[in-house]
C-alpha cells in the first residue's frame, strides 16, 4: 500500500500516524487471523476486513467520510510517497470515491 506524506520544510507530518502504529503493533496477528484480506483502521481501532480493496476503501468512505482512514492487506509493508503538492499546499483528492 502507499502512505502519503505531507512535509513541511524539512519535516514530515504523517497524517495516519495512530492508524499505521497500530496497524504495525498488530501485523503478525493481522496477518494470522485475516490472510489476505483487506483491514480498514481508523484511529486506534480495526474496523472490518474485506475481500477486496475496492471494499475496504468504499466501507472507509461510508464510514469516515472524507476523513483519512487506512486500508491495507493483512501483512503487507508499506511504501512512503512524497507529494509535493502538499507541501505547496494544494489540494489533493486522494480518494474521489468518498464523498464530503
Amino acid at each position: 500500500m502507499i502512505q502519503v506524506v505531507k512535509r513541511s520544510g524539512s519535516m514530515a507530518t504523517n497524517i495516519l500516524a495512530a492508524e499505521i502504529e497500530f496497524y504495525d503493533e498488530h501485523r503478525d496477528q493481522f496477518a494470522s487471523d485475516y490472510p489476505g484480506r483487506f483491514l480498514l483502521i481508523h484511529g486506534r481501532k480495526l474496523h472490518g476486513s474485506f475481500d477486496s480493496l475496492d471494499a475496504a476503501i468504499a466501507e472507509g468512505c461510508r464510514q469516515f467520510g472524507s476523513n483519512p482512514f487506512l486500508a491495507r492487506r493483512a501483512g503487507e509493508g508499506m511504501l512512503e510517497v512524497s507529494v509535493p503538492a502538499l507541501t505547496a499546499g494544494i489540494p489533493l483528492v486522494v480518494n474521489p470515491q468518498c464523498p464530503d
